[in-house]
């Protein structure tokens, strides 16, 4: 099964290569806010466990290595409408060339008003990666179109997600997604949020086809200078069919992810600039699909779980100290349980919990120049031993904006 990219995706794709190294560039038009940033990271990544062992011509992930990224962020406001485009490609350059990798990612959110009560929404999140010498290769995009109606402080919206993903060397881990959810949310005060969400997800793979149920339920607090997230989710196995004979499925195991995982380690850092924005202007009124922006449902190194239950809990928090720094701190807890589809066994089920962290500090130096460190945890825990396995990654660097 061959998936690409919707034209959307490349819409979005294409910000992360705008010129980040440019005299002050005039503005796209009247209303529009443009600002592009470059960054120079040193990284660091130490991994262990029987995850990282040779997997599919992989020794886990080559460390130190330098990082060299660019930035920007477009941004229309009007009366009839908003639009919000940002851009984020990353090229990471380890001693040995046949590591070397490179990716895009791009995320665009916007809103149509066709009177105070009715609303368009349209949201598309996109990444395209590739490696010298490796099975690593991945792109991935969904695309969100939603009807929204507002009556004072509550809000009810549907909405329709469409999400594709393919990796050319491996194609099991490909699928196809299509989703239908119901949302409701409530504004408290002129800064607090509250959100809850049912809806059903459709799934096509090369192993499995299915559907599952989706549960969400999130708050928020957005006042100047600080910005917090609480967000619970759990998702139930509706049906699940088989499509390949029992052992014949090929064995896939995390360490084919590694790459990814650490390329949303780096978009992380660019995303944290929209957190200090919402900070700023301590208003929750246009968050981009409620806070996926802030903590998506999934991530892209583990999100073929279908067939399982999954319980997930996260809280961000993003706090400015002062004229020059800013604090943003992450916590992520994953719980599921049920058959894995991949593996060439699908009667056997295991449990497995995730425990994640973050923390990335940002001091300004100057009026253009900023000081980036950031750090992560990851810690999986299964009564599978193969998917036991620990990552801690670490970035310093600079950021130059224009």
């Amino acid at each position: 099964m061959t998936r690409h990219l919707s034209p959307v995706a490349a819409v979005v794709l294409s910000c992360a290569v705008l010129p980040a190294a440019a005299e002050d560039p005039a503005p796209p038009g009247d209303g529009w806010t443009w600002r592009s940033s470059a960054y120079l990271f040193g990284t660091v990544d130490d991994s262990d466990g029987v995850a990282f062992a040779p997997v599919n011509g992989e020794l886990g992930e080559p460390s130190p290595s330098a990082s060299l990224g660019a930035s920007a962020d477009v941004e229309r406001r009007g009366d009839e409408g908003d639009v919000r485009a940002t851009g984020f490609g990353l090229v990471r350059h380890p001693f040995s060339d046949a590591d070397r990798s490179f990716f895009l990612a791009g995320r665009l959110h916007a809103v149509r008003r066709f009177s105070p009560s009715w609303r368009l929404l349209l949201d598309d999140a996109a990444k395209l990666q590739r490696r010298a010498a490796s099975r690593h290769d991945f792109q991935r995009n969904e695309a969100i179109l939603g009807a929204e109606w507002r009556r004072g402080s509550a809000d009810v919206s549907l909405r329709l997600s469409d999400r594709r993903r393919s990796l050319p060397d491996l194609p099991v881990l490909g699928f196809d997604r299509q989703g239908l959810a119901l949302a409701a949310s409530l504004r408290l005060a002129a800064h607090e949020r509250l959100r809850a969400e049912a809806g059903v997800q459709r799934y096509a793979a090369s192993t499995a086809s299915g559907t599952r149920w989706v549960l969400s339920a999130e708050a928020a607090s957005i006042r100047p200078r600080t910005l917090l997230a609480l967000r619970a989710s759990w998702f139930e196995p509706r049906s699940d069919e088989v499509l390949v004979p029992l052992g014949a499925a090929p064995e896939v195991r995390p360490a084919e992810f590694g790459s990814v995982e650490r390329d949303a380690f780096f978009e992380a850092i660019a995303l944290d600039e929209a957190l200090v924005g919402f900070a700023e202007d301590g208003t929750s009124a246009e968050l981009p699909v409620d806070l996926l922006l802030l903590d998506p449902l999934e991530n892209d190194s583990d999100e073929w779980d279908f067939g399982r239950r999954k319980l997930a809990l996260s809280a961000l928090a993003t706090r400015r100290l002062g004229a020059r720094w800013t604090l943003t701190l992450s916590a992520r807890l994953q719980r599921r349980r049920g058959p894995d589809l991949l593996t060439p066994d699908f009667s056997q089920e295991f449990e497995e919990t995730r425990l994640s962290f973050r923390a990335a500090v940002r001091f300004q130096a100057s009026r253009r120049l900023f000081v980036l460190l950031q750090g992560s945890q990851l810690t999986s825990d299964a009564d599978r031993r193969a998917l036991d396995y620990s990552r801690s990654l670490g970035a310093l660097g600079l950021q130059v904006e224009f």
